[in-house]
C-alpha cells in the first residue's frame, strides 16, 4: 500500500478495505509508464500493427528519437481513462450517494457488517433446518 493513496482515501472519506483502487490505478499507471520506458519499435510495430519509419520506441531505446511521442500519447490516454473514469463513476455513485444508498446505517456500521451478515445466514440456516 502506497502511503499516498491511503492518505487520499482517508481525505475524501473512501472505504476501500480490499484496496482496490490502489491495485488498479498503481497496476494500470505501472503499465503506461513501462511501455513509455521500454518498448522496442518491433514490439510497438506487433501491438499497433505498424511498422513504418515512424515507428517510435520507449525512452530506454534511441531508435528514432520518437520516444517523446511514445510518451505524449501515452500521457494523453492516461488522462483520457482518468477523465472517463471519473466522470462514469460520478454518473453512477453520486446519485447513490443522494438518495442514501451507498451506506449501511450507524449501528450497522459500528457493530460490523460481518456481524450481520453471519447473524442473517445462520437465522436463515436455523429457518430452514426447522420442521413445518
Amino acid at each position: 500500500k502506497q502511503w499516498y493513496q491511503r492518505r487520499v482515501r482517508g481525505q475524501v472519506s473512501v472505504d476501500d478495505v480490499s484496496d482496490v483502487s490502489p491495485i488498479h490505478i498503481g497496476g494500470g499507471l505501472a503499465g503506461i509508464l513501462t511501455a513509455v520506458v521500454f518498448t522496442t519499435a518491433e514490439t510497438y510495430a506487433l501491438a499497433v500493427l505498424d511498422s513504418g519509419d515512424n515507428t517510435p520506441c520507449g525512452m530506454l531505446y534511441i531508435c528514432n528519437g520518437l520516444g517523446w511521442k511514445l510518451f505524449f500519447a501515452n500521457l494523453a490516454f492516461l488522462i483520457t481513462v482518468v477523465a472517463w473514469s471519473t466522470l462514469a463513476g460520478l454518473g453512477i455513485f453520486l446519485p447513490l450517494n443522494i438518495m442514501g444508498l451507498l451506506r449501511v446505517d450507524k449501528m450497522t456500521e459500528d457493530v460490523g457488517l460481518d456481524f450481520f451478515t453471519i447473524t442473517a445466514v445462520e437465522t436463515i440456516d436455523q429457518f430452514s433446518k426447522r420442521k413445518l
